[in-house]
């Protein structure tokens, strides 16, 4: 649907990242492999800290994204991080979709869906899905799309001809990816957390306003509520007060003038200007990737700390979850009268001190503007202050196994006397 007048929008690349649970810890590259040898789907991997591999197409150019997110890991992340091997990537097959809902289908009708995979040794799987939107939008075209993003039915077809019929893109990485991941790590039988997390970035590409704007900061300046619609999915976005714009928005994660990225729960946003493009047009002039991967170059400072963040995210989600069922298994058992051995409480903190160790290893970016920005959507998150009921929970736990140990001791003194 072409854009009106004001704020023109051309070209869109979404995100959309999804975080799930195995059901159990995982060995990464064992696991990776054994997907990559029954699920031909798996283009190339990267166990960290080698090189990377491919297995199929080894020109380097068909890998161009996938390249550019492994240099990113090497460069921002420190390398004792990588040198734990905790993680594993994995560039997958693309798919075609086909917008089903009719009202969506003006705004779009078709587009490709380049999805990647990043295996974590607690047991995570990641999933990282880009789709590239072609085309002029309005600021509401945009907000629709990102907002119905979860229940759009489509019709997709995998690279080896395999059908997905009126299917949202949630239940066909579930179906395709997800499961599978499962099956394999032996966890979906019994999952320690149900739970999908997700979360959606929008990347506008080109933005030009009739007033001339050239950095992003002119487009901030002129087209706030604009901005701030895109990033909220907020349909009465030309109501907001200035007050309520500047509080939606937040902080600005970016150094630069060229552009603008912005955080808040569930959405991201990386925001392109006119002198973006023409950086981004000189680069490509001297550079083996296209226009379109050097914008996506840009957008991983922002795409990469957000798939880590979903995974830190993730990592106590599952153990909160996993900590919570067998505790209160463990109260029933005492209440029905059934020995628990303190040895049990001692185990089950184990569990949770390592879980708190893998949250803490993940992701040691050495620098900005990465490490701000996973440490800027840790506090919209309130993630540390889930660590905190985490670590509270493990004191807990060192009572309970001191209190029960007592009612041992007490119970054999009473049978000796």
């Amino acid at each position: 649907m072409a854009a009106g007048k004001g704020l023109t929008i051309k070209d869109v690349d979404l995100v959309f990242i999804s975080a799930f649970d195995l059901g159990a810890k995982v060995n990464p590259r064992k696991l990776g492999e054994e997907f990559a040898n029954e699920y031909p789907m798996v283009k190339a991997r990267w166990h960290p800290p080698e090189k990377p591999r491919f297995t199929l197409h080894p020109l380097f150019l068909n890998h161009a994204l996938f390249l550019n997110m492994i240099n990113s890991d090497i460069k921002v992340l420190d390398p004792l991080f990588l040198e734990l091997s905790r993680y594993a990537r994995f560039r997958l097959a693309e798919h075609e979709a086909e917008v089903v809902n009719p009202d969506i289908g003006k705004i779009v009708k078709k587009f490709k869906i380049e999805p990647y995979l990043l295996i974590h040794s607690a047991g995570i799987g990641v999933i990282t899905a880009w789709i590239n939107l072609k085309g002029s939008f309005t600021i509401d075209d945009i907000i629709t799309f990102k907002n119905r993003l979860h229940e759009i039915e489509l019709n997709i077809k995998d690279a080896f001809g395999n059908q997905y019929k009126s299917v949202t893109l949630g239940v066909f990485i579930d179906l395709s990816i997800a499961a599978p991941l499962r099956r394999m790590a032996k966890g979906w039988k019994e999952l320690r957390d149900a739970i999908i997390t997700s979360h959606v970035i929008v990347g506008v590409k080109e933005v030009k306003c009739g007033d001339r704007c050239f950095t992003a900061g002119d487009i901030l300046k002129r087209h706030a509520k604009e901005v701030v619609g895109i990033l909220t999915g907020a349909e009465d976005w030309r109501d907001f007060r200035s007050e309520a714009t500047k509080e939606n928005l937040g902080k600005n994660l970016s150094y630069f003038e060229h552009y603008a990225m912005y955080l808040t729960i569930g959405a991201s946003l990386f925001l392109s200007s006119p002198k973006l493009n023409k950086e981004i047009k000189l680069k490509v002039s001297k550079s083996p990737w296209g226009k379109d991967t050097e914008f996506r170059r840009f957008m991983l400072l922002l795409v990469i700390p957000m798939e880590f963040l979903m995974l830190s995210y993730k990592i106590l989600d599952v153990y909160d979850s996993s900590y919570r069922k067998k505790r209160e298994n463990l109260q029933e058992r005492k209440k029905r009268g059934e020995v628990v051995n303190p040895s049990e409480y001692i185990e089950l903190r184990s569990e949770l001190t390592e879980a708190l160790e893998e949250y803490k290893n993940v992701a040691f970016f050495k620098a900005d503007p990465l490490r701000s920005i996973l440490e800027y959507g840790k506090e919209v998150y309130r993630l540390r202050e889930y660590e905190g009921v985490l670590k509270s929970a493990l004191e807990e736990l060192a009572e309970l196994a001191r209190t029960h140990y007592d009612e041992i001791i007490s119970k054999t003194q009473i049978v000796w006397t």
